[in-house]
């Protein structure tokens, strides 16, 4: 900016011409208009045009409380939460605690919803502990009963990942970490222990028919 008094014609060019590439600058950007009556009521207009079209593309956004139940459904339980359960069942300590809350869990959706809100416990229950009941049946009774329950046990294990994990069936909860390697390990230890058992029987039928031979 040029001082009052200089009187020298170039700077008062340069800047009669600075002043006016500004005004043009914010002439073409909207300049800052100060809002008057008019404007008010123009933007107010605007502003119920703009509602009112907004309106009309409106659309409500779904209720996210059934995919929220979905997708708890297919969760389950955590690994810790697995792990937790595993050390009370191997212990003996705490079944009966959680046997009692999930019948208390049953007797109340009982009385609040009947027979749906029973069944619908029921589920829930054995969807959530049913892995757990597989995979500690078969190992419990893994050398009493290797040819039947152990094989059923195993077996519908792995229809139930099958279900869940591959072919996404939502009403399967999924394994956690924890199951899964519980899984896998209780069946290679199964076909360990299969494969030693008829070790064990041929060996013996084998001796038992040198004795008679001989």
């Amino acid at each position: 900016m040029p001082k009052p008094n200089d009187q020298n014609p170039s700077q008062e060019q340069n800047w009669a011409r600075r002043l006016e590439r500004g005004r043009l600058g914010s002439s073409l950007s909207g300049g800052l208009n100060l809002p008057g009556p008019g404007a008010t009521a123009a933007a107010s207009t605007f502003d119920s045009g703009a509602m009112k079209s907004a309106g009309s593309s409106y659309r409500p956004m779904p209720d996210s409380k059934a995919g929220d139940a979905a997708a708890a459904v297919r969760e389950g339980p955590s690994s810790i939460e697995t792990a937790r359960a595993a050390a009370k069942i191997a212990s003996g300590v705490g079944i009966g605690k959680m046997a009692a809350d999930e019948a208390s869990k049953v007797a109340q959706n009982f009385a609040n919803e009947g027979v749906m809100g029973t069944a619908k416990s029921l589920w829930g229950i054995a969807n959530k502990y049913g892995p757990w009941l597989l995979l500690f049946t078969a190992y419990s009774v893994l050398c009493e009963d290797p040819f039947f329950t152990v094989p059923c046990c195993l077996l519908l294990c792995w229809i139930w990942v099958t279900g869940a994990h591959w072919l996404k069936i939502k009403w399967l909860r999924t394994f956690n970490a924890f199951e899964w390697l519980g899984l896998i390990v209780l069946s290679m230890l199964y076909l360990a222990v299969l494969i030693l058992i008829l070790l064990l029987i041929g060996l013996v039928v084998g001796v038992i028919g040198e004795a008679a031979s001989s």
